[in-house]
């Protein structure tokens, strides 16, 4: 079999293990894939890096940072992943992965700003959540955002700061925005009837 092939990988990673002198070489990035394939992220995230560091030319690059950050999101390190998406969308901007990652520094960007929000830290939460407003271009996530940098502010005590948040999905509303506009006018409803716009 010629090296490369699924099966010379998983050879060649099966080899690796037992002998962990072995320099995989440029087939780090094959051998990684197996990993992956295989959900033993951790060595997978492992080989990606050795791969992109020791060969930062390869054509395979571009793979290899958008599996890395796969496999950071699987082992639940958010600021790795995104490490390794903010890397790809750097270096190769008009790559087919770069749109998608993108895409998902974003996602992960919103899933931050919740979990601060979670986590009673309505400050981060805030401060997050108005980062992506400004940075994504994302319609529907920007008024998603909108809504929770509105609780944030409600939960933190700054009624106005809510009140403006919560106006302003309302007024950027072009018809694509649905509940999120619903819910905005529930909660300035309840701020007005409570005294406190």
């Amino acid at each position: 079999l010629k090296p490369g092939t699924d099966v010379a990988a998983r050879r060649m990673r099966r080899a690796s293990q037992f002998d962990p002198s072995i320099d995989l070489g440029r087939y780090r990035f094959a051998v990684a894939d197996v990993c992956m394939a295989e959900r033993d992220y951790a060595d997978a995230a492992r080989l990606y890096e050795e791969a992109v560091t020791a060969y930062p030319d390869s054509s395979a690059c571009e793979d290899a940072y958008a599996r890395l950050a796969e496999c950071w999101a699987e082992l639940k390190e958010p600021e790795k992943a995104r490490a390794a998406m903010e890397t790809l969308v750097r270096k190769y901007p008009r790559g087919s992965l770069a749109g998608r990652a993108g895409a998902r520094l974003d996602d992960l960007s919103f899933d931050q700003a919740q979990a601060a929000y979670d986590a009673g830290n309505h400050a981060k939460s805030a401060e997050l959540a108005r980062a992506l407003v400004e940075a994504t271009a994302n319609r529907s996530l920007q008024q998603k955002a909108r809504f929770l940098l509105g609780e944030s502010y409600e939960a933190a005590g700054d009624a106005a700061g809510a009140y403006a948040a919560y106006s302003e999905i309302i007024r950027s509303d072009r018809g694509d925005s649905g509940r999120v506009v619903e819910r905005a006018r529930a909660r300035i409803e309840a701020l007005q009837e409570a005294g406190l716009q």
